[in-house]
């Protein structure tokens, strides 16, 4: 039985992670320096005490003073590197939480969500990580889970295994919120077959939570601003102003109806990508695939090197990534984008970091 407080979700969905800056290199470059690094550490430092500046305590501070309820999808990494290089902001952050205007949403540690679609076990652990990250912090645990995507292939078996909430968050096509619940002996299939390993002693009720494209804004978006302040407090008004109207709209507020019946693709899709952006889901794929091979393989002092490997590979593979590959983002004139001159750039940028991979794994150096 799915209790009220249970049911319990905020209109507005925001969601925060470390904003990454990449080190250029081509294959070339990277082949002749195997120390070239993946990430640029100190413009990385930089960009986000400008967005610390401009944009996450400007915003915060707005849903404080206006007591606005969000629900929150935040990285472990972004809470430990808030810590280290800016306490005042993880306090208004704390802030927030005791007063229950943040809901806790638990993204992949690096942000990096995406590992759901390929890598389920990976995936799994980054959430345990964020979590822990949540106790340290806060002295809570994740509230729901953010997931890109629900497909039946999916393991969510390791999730519920490991995470004591089965409560899951995800993205609407549709303009209004949707509760579904299902057994996850339902859920679960392989290749069209119900799953044999799934019993009464592990089998968990599954809660999703379908929140709408509308009231979905990633924060990171507003790096593209050219005036970050004024684009930050329209982005504080638009959400106030959504929170208004979800008060005054009773009848739609999430909870009041649980859909037991749900349409579940067998496999993820991809079809809101474009061809670069699938291309480089498919790096990450190999990628991770190099990386658990190696691992599986491995003996000796070569654990410790393949792990130094993942620990990188996992720092870029960030779905905000994806931004910097598609072609509109440049052809926007209302939009400053510093990263790459195109996303061409991004593209071959990310082919090299992956190669940079399959060769210091092969060669071991």
């Amino acid at each position: 039985m799915i209790t009220k407080k249970n049911q319990r979700i905020n209109p507005v969905t925001i969601r925060c992670t470390l904003h990454k800056s990449y080190h250029l290199a081509s294959i070339i470059d990277r082949i002749s320096d195997k120390d070239t690094p993946f990430l640029d550490d100190s413009r990385i430092q930089k960009t986000y005490q400008q967005l610390v500046q401009d944009v996450y305590f400007p915003l915060f501070s707005f849903i404080n003073l206006f007591d606005l309820k969000v629900n929150l999808i935040v990285s472990g990494e972004f809470l430990d590197y808030t810590a280290t290089n800016n306490p005042r902001l993880l306090a208004l952050l704390s802030e927030l939480v005791s007063k229950e205007s943040i809901i806790l949403v638990a993204d992949a540690y690096h942000g990096d969500s995406l590992t759901s679609i390929y890598n389920s076990s990976l995936w799994a652990r980054r959430l345990m990580k964020t979590n822990l990250s949540f106790n340290k912090h806060f002295e809570k645990k994740a509230e729901m889970i953010f997931m890109p995507q629900l497909y039946r292939n999916l393991e969510m078996e390791k999730i519920s295994s490991t995470m004591e909430n089965c409560r899951f968050l995800l993205r609407n096509r549709g303009n209004k919120i949707r509760v579904n619940q299902i057994k996850l002996s339902q859920l679960r299939k392989f290749n069209g077959n119900t799953v044999n390993w799934i019993n009464e002693e592990n089998d968990k009720e599954l809660q999703f939570f379908y929140v709408p494209d509308n009231m979905f804004r990633e924060v990171n978006d507003l790096i593209f601003e050219k005036d970050k302040l004024t684009a930050t407090r329209a982005f504080g008004m638009d959400i106030g102003l959504k929170y208004s109207k979800f008060l005054l709209k009773r009848t739609r507020r999430a909870g009041n109806e649980i859909e037991d019946s749900m349409r579940i693709n067998e496999k993820p899709s991809f079809y809101l990508y474009n061809q670069l952006q699938r291309s480089v889901l498919r790096m990450w794929e190999y990628a991770a695939f190099l990386i658990s091979t190696e691992l599986n393989n491995s003996s000796g002092d070569s654990p410790d090197f393949v792990k130094g490997i993942a620990k990188k590979f996992a720092g870029f593979q960030d779905p905000f990534y994806l931004k910097y590959l598609d072609t509109k983002l440049y052809l926007n004139n209302d939009k400053l984008v510093q990263e790459f001159s195109s996303p061409y750039e991004a593209y071959v940028n990310m082919q090299a970091c992956v190669k940079n991979i399959e060769i210091l794994l092969k060669n071991r150096v």
